[in-house]
């Protein structure tokens, strides 16, 4: 049996077999010893890295979770967007069909004003312009051509 000293202590070692000399021991002790030191901050960088790994998770969470609720933000003033274009699409529609139904009336006037314009030229041809018969077409277009200005008007209206 040995004794080794190391600082103010002595421990003694049981070497069977070997002829380690006391500096070797030594140096084994301490090759030991730092092994371990490692090992220790391999454990505490190891327990580090493990909390900079959930802190980064808990991060990425709350990033994708803000992702999230900005996307259904997006989303919703998408729908509401979309609502409004199709609204104000059936209005412009609605529109150009009043527009169209104006225009229609309007065509049907005129051209309804031209056949009666046509039968009175006739009629000044065969009894003369001062005719009862005259007078009557030209009160029924003046009838008609109100009535269809008023209908145009409320069409308008709708």
């Amino acid at each position: 049996m040995r004794s080794v000293t190391r600082g103010s202590k002595t421990r003694d070692m049981v070497v069977s077999g070997s002829s380690f000399t006391p500096t070797q021991t030594l140096d084994v002790l301490n090759s030991g010893a730092e092994i371990v030191k490692s090992v220790l901050n391999l454990l505490g960088e190891v327990q580090k890295t493990k909390q900079i790994s959930y802190g980064a998770k808990v991060r990425i969470t709350e990033s994708d979770n803000k992702l999230k609720y900005h996307l259904a933000e997006f989303q919703k003033d998408m729908y509401r967007m979309q609502g409004e274009y199709e609204l104000a699409s059936q209005k412009l529609d609605n529109e150009h069909n009043i527009n169209m139904r104006k225009l229609d009336m309007m065509e049907k006037m005129i051209e309804h004003n031209h056949s009666i314009e046509a039968e009175i030229l006739r009629h000044q041809d065969e009894a003369g312009l001062t005719s009862p018969h005259v007078m009557r077409l030209f009160e029924q277009l003046h009838q008609q051509t109100l009535s269809l200005s008023s209908n145009t008007l409320l069409l308008g209206d709708r």
